[in-house]
């Protein structure tokens, strides 16, 4: 109650003549208002309206996703009355709609037997015998079966489209849609020669589509083993050239608003089919010091500029390190082009530094405050995409794929020590198996000599520091110390140093959880 008294009181503030998304009543006197203004609206109008309609969009995503998160929250507090139960320790529940489909479920809580204590210590002797015995065949027959079915999710996750369809897995719309049509010329006002002007009224009042399609078919390619003379080359090539000369003409400049970073695609949007296709596109040219596209086509419609997604991935260097006499965590990525660092202070995160763009894109949003997601947006509509989707292995190469509940494990561990130590990449990681994690880790000191990294092992059983380094002529997985500790937690309280060990104890929890996020996000340990 407290919370939305407070965002009431916000938007009360704002004074800005929009209506609150929460109101109803409010957002239908707004519409009617603005429908009533139709027959006298220009494009000033138009154009200021529409940046009026995109913040109250905003509003709106946000508020809808506050709504979803509180109304899955009530409703999880009476789970066994709300979900159906699936067995005995699973319930679940299915929302569907025209526009989402909501999907829960939990675990169920079963209350504890109580249990005879030698019956219950003979049973665990009995089973701690049979897994001695079986130790080996077990585990390597459960490794086997888990990379089976892994595959075969990653085969069912990889899309696969026609030749001339986009696939947007793989690709994004970068830039915004272009909307190209041809319409009728509306009456135009005409002076008598008594000097009163005069203007046909032709209904209803709306602009025409004017019909225009013409289809390009490319010759075929000759064939092989057949010698043609320079006489027939040259009639095909004015043949094709002519044929070209019907079709429309579009020069696009590229948005300064995103940084491009390969040779973008032109794709047309298809009504019937739900597509972004390249069907109807010809003769595409790409000038990457102009920053401009062309291409010819024989229809109108909806274009865009689809770029891949994944053009910055594998990463090639990372480092998290706490920020140097601050508060902060300072996570930076080398990425395969643009090299971003970021500081992250509590819910916020800040990009410090953004270079090796072609153009002076995003540097607009350096050195600003922003929540992770709003972040995460702002970077991907300006086409800097470190933040990929979990199918990215299905589109890249170059790349190790963890398993995840040991990566997503270690990333929460990181996160809570990232205060303390400084993380970094190790050349050992891409080579160590889909069971292994490779980095080098330090205690952070606040003077300005540091010591030297040691080389963190983490696998799904144990985390331990090892005796190779970057320049050694094999990988030795000797641990360099007797404790065993199950995770990087585990390690740092066993054989860190007690100063690292006291501040522990005070290290900031939202801090924590946004480091957590931004790495869970980018997948370094995967991508590099």
């Amino acid at each position: 109650m407290v919370e939305r008294e407070e965002k009431e009181w916000t938007q009360y503030l704002k004074c800005d003549g929009l209506p609150n998304p929460t109101d109803i009543k409010e957002m239908n006197t707004y519409m009617y208002l603005w429908n009533e203004s139709l027959a006298e609206s220009t494009i000033e109008d138009v154009t200021n309206r529409s940046q009026i309609v995109l913040s109250i969009r905003n509003d709106f995503q946000d508020m809808l996703a506050y709504h979803f998160d509180m109304a899955c929250y009530y409703f999880l507090r009476n789970m066994e009355t709300n979900m159906d139960l699936v067995d005995m320790k699973i319930l679940a529940y299915t929302k569907r709609t025209d526009n989402f489909i909501l999907c829960m479920w939990a675990p169920r809580k079963l209350p504890d037997p109580l249990l005879n204590p030698q019956t219950l210590m003979d049973d665990l002797l009995e089973d701690t015998l049979q897994i001695n015995v079986k130790k080996t065949s077990v585990n390597q027959e459960i490794v086997e079966a888990e990379d089976k079915l892994l595959n075969e999710i990653r085969k069912e996750l990889k899309k696969s489209v026609p030749q001339n369809e986009i696939n947007l897995r793989k690709h994004t719309i970068l830039g915004g849609v272009i909307n190209f049509n041809l319409y009728y010329q509306p009456p135009q006002p005409k002076m008598l020669l008594n000097k009163t002007v005069v203007t046909a009224i032709q209904l209803p009042k709306e602009l025409i589509p004017s019909p225009f399609f013409l289809e390009y078919i490319p010759p075929p390619p000759p064939e092989a083993g057949v010698r043609r003379l320079p006489e027939e080359i040259e009639a095909d090539l004015k043949k094709q050239e002519f044929e070209f000369d019907k079709l429309v003409l579009f020069t696009i400049d590229l948005p300064d608003t995103a940084l491009w970073f390969e040779p973008p695609l032109v794709c047309k949007w298809d009504d019937t089919a739900n597509i972004w296709s390249t069907k109807h596109i010809h003769d595409v040219k790409y000038n990457e010091d102009k920053f401009t596209i062309q291409f010819r086509t024989g229809c109108f419609g909806l274009f865009g500029i689809a770029v891949n997604r994944y053009a910055n991935v594998p990463y090639q260097t990372w480092e998290l390190r706490p920020e140097p006499k601050g508060t902060g965590v300072i996570f930076g990525i080398t990425a395969a082009v643009i090299i971003c660092e970021f500081l992250i202070k509590e819910s916020h995160v800040t990009l410090t530094l953004l270079q090796n763009g072609a153009t002076n894109a995003l540097q607009e949003f350096v050195g600003i405050q922003f929540k992770l997601n709003e972040l995460i947006n702002i970077l991907q509509n300006g086409g800097v995409d470190v933040f990929p989707s979990f199918d990215v292995f299905n589109y890249t190469e170059g790349t190790c794929e963890k398993l995840w509940p040991m990566e997503k494990h270690l990333y929460e561990n990181m996160a809570y020590v990232s205060s303390i130590y400084n993380f970094t990449w190790s050349r050992w990681n891409n080579l160590a198996g889909k069971r292994s994690i490779v980095m080098q880790m330090r205690e952070y000191q606040d003077k300005r000599k540091q010591l030297s990294y040691s080389t963190l092992l983490v696998t799904p059983y144990e985390a331990s520091l090892i005796d190779s380094t970057e320049v050694s002529q094999s990988f030795n997985s000797t641990k360099t110390h007797k404790k065993f500790c199950a995770d990087l937690f585990h390690l740092v309280e066993g054989v860190g140093s007690i100063n690292a060990r006291k501040k522990l104890e005070n290290i900031n929890l939202r801090t924590v959880k946004t480091v957590a996020d931004i790495l869970i996000a980018t997948r370094i340990l995967s991508l590099a």
